[in-house]
């Protein structure tokens, strides 16, 4: 369910109940994709959300096999967030919902023969921060949503 904004994320007998301005979705995993840099972030928000809801950043993410049956939403628009709602809409074995920016502008994935993170671990881009001329210069071109 694209441009949805999430406003809680409860865990019931079901899985969970994501609610959300029109209404609740009931899934059995969430997924939570944010950090730009390759350096994880977890918005505080997490800390409102039940001990008991099992929470994995997207950086541990490694296949679908880790995750219950079941209804998923991933939760991010970066490229991990897109690459993971990809791998688990693939199949059609589960309902996948998304919330995050859909007016994203994608990057070829491979680039002469390499994936383009090959490239970006070669060049050093990956062992950039947010605060080094570079990142600084990316997060100034980024428009807010």
């Amino acid at each position: 369910q694209l441009n949805t904004l999430v406003t809680s994320v409860k865990k019931n007998e079901n899985g969970f109940l994501v609610g959300y301005k029109d209404g609740e979705i009931q899934t059995q995993n969430v997924i939570v994709a944010t950090g730009p840099f390759h350096i994880p972030y977890t918005p505080p928000c997490h800390t409102k959300i039940s001990e008991s809801v099992l929470q994995m950043h997207s950086n541990f993410y490694k296949n679908d096999s880790q995750l219950q049956n079941g209804d998923a939403l991933v939760v991010g628009g970066g490229d991990s967030g897109y690459q993971i709602l990809n791998e688990l809409s693939k199949d059609g074995s589960r309902t996948v919902y998304f919330s995050g920016d859909t007016n994203v502008k994608s990057l070829p994935q491979q680039f002469l023969g390499k994936t383009l993170w090959w490239w970006f671990t070669l060049i050093g881009f990956l062992s950039y921060s947010k605060y080094s001329w570079i990142g600084k210069k990316i997060n100034s071109s980024i428009q807010p949503v």
